[in-house]
């Protein structure tokens, strides 16, 4: 349903709104089936709803790095880039070589203003033949200017 923009359907097969939990169909699943109905809140833009669904579900499973993504994204959106961090942080551990972590990493740092550190992460993955290699070159770039 997901893949096919059925958002406000996805959410209804898995959450029910009455009793504020997972249905019981889904409850075999309840780490996905509070992922899905955090990612539509999200994309509704209702991210304090996506924070507890994506709480939700790494209760269920605390190494999801799928949900601790977008537990950080949530936070950066809300104006928290310090819990972005902390959560990004979080993950890391799970998998320490992730690029778009580090990338993501690196951005919760910039919103704090702690330029030199956010430089310090984007190297990291600056030489990647990528996405992510680009915009964190060009993020150093700009994180020098803000430090001048």
């Amino acid at each position: 349903m997901l893949r096919a923009g059925l958002w406000q359907e996805a959410l209804h097969a898995v959450y029910d709104a009455d009793t504020h939990s997972i249905r019981q169909a889904w409850r075999f699943d309840e780490n996905h089936a509070w992922y899905v109905a955090g990612d539509v809140w999200y994309r509704q833009g209702d991210y304090a709803s996506a924070r507890r669904a994506f709480l939700r579900a790494l209760d269920v499973r605390p190494d999801d790095l799928d949900a601790l993504t977008a537990l950080a994204n949530c936070y950066s959106e809300l104006g928290e880039p310090d819990r972005a961090e902390q959560t990004l942080r979080n993950a890391l551990q799970h998998d320490p070589g992730n690029a778009d972590l580090i990338y993501n990493l690196g951005n919760a740092l910039f919103d704090q203003g702690k330029f030199e550190q956010a430089i310090g992460e984007y190297v990291l993955v600056a030489d990647l033949e990528s996405e992510v290699g680009e915009l964190a070159k060009r993020n150093i770039i700009v994180a020098n200017e803000r430090m001048s």
